[in-house]
Order: structure tokens, then sequence, then C-alpha cells
């Protein structure tokens, strides 16, 4: 029975309404401040100017309130909005849906995203590494579109 919701789960169309719900996280400065060996009065830094937007995301599931969601984003100016952000991640999308519920399988999580020529991707995520072994590579960067998939956990 799970193996055929699961197949389902794959194929439905999500038709979502985004409800524009910041989530507002303070972004950290991309930048390094360090003082001058020859020059112990002067700093150098090479802080770059960033502008913020919001990316629209869903997340369904596993998950306390499952829906569409607004994401603030965070980038360098010198880049003109690209698709994947430095602020919005898989575990900012789970916080923004209230967290997990206790019967998620936070080692199977997806993302599920259209790429170039509606070619569909999905990336494997496992949060169980990035919470027990921190392992940051499993916290992936959200694009513009992407819906985040938490499964039931078998045997629960």
């Amino acid at each position: 029975m799970k193996n055929l919701a699961d197949i389902r789960l794959l194929t439905t169309v999500l038709s979502l309404q985004v409800a524009c719900l910041p989530v507002l996280a303070v972004p950290l400065p991309d930048h390094e401040t360090k003082l001058c060996a020859d020059k112990p009065n002067q700093v150098q830094s090479n802080a770059q100017s960033h502008t913020q937007h919001y990316i629209y995301i869903a997340v369904i599931g596993e998950v306390q309130r499952p829906g569409g969601y607004s994401l603030l984003a965070t980038t360098p100016q010198s880049q003109q909005r690209p698709k994947s952000c430095s602020s919005a991640t898989v575990t900012k999308a789970i916080q923004a849906a209230g967290g997990i519920t206790e019967n998620a399988d936070v080692r199977r999580v997806q993302i599920r995203r259209q790429v170039f020529n509606e070619t569909k991707q999905t990336i494997d995520v496992n949060l169980y590494k990035y919470l027990s072994a921190e392992d940051l590579s499993q916290d992936v960067k959200l694009q513009d579109g992407d819906a985040v998939v938490v499964p039931f956990a078998p045997g629960q």
C-alpha cells in the first residue's frame, strides 16, 4: 500500500495557492575582514553587496503545515538573480512548514525540481546526516519552484 501512495505522489500534479508568508531569516554577511600586516590600523574587506528577493516553493508530506511558501533569499549583487540562493535551504523550508511530524522519514527527503526543457530532477537529501554528523551538504539550496517532499517513515 505504501508503494502505491509513493507512485501516486510522483505522478500527482501539485496545484497550490502560494501564500506569501515570508520566513524572515537574518542573512549572515558574506565577507571576511582582516588586518593588513604592514598597516595594522587599516582593514581590508571583500564584502559584496547583496540583493534580497523571494523564491516560491512547496513543502509536502510529513510536515506540520504542508503547502506553498515564499522564502527570503539573499544573493550577491554581482549575480543577477541566480536560481539557487544562499539563504533558502531545505531546512529553512521545513521550518517554514512548522517542522516535521513524528512520522517523517528524515533519511529520504527529496527535492523535486523542474530543469531545462521541462525535465524533472529529483535530489535526495538525508537530513539525518545533517543532524547527526553535521553534514552541511545535505542542507541543499533551493530554487524558485522547487517542491520539498518529506515522506512517511515505514514501520511507524
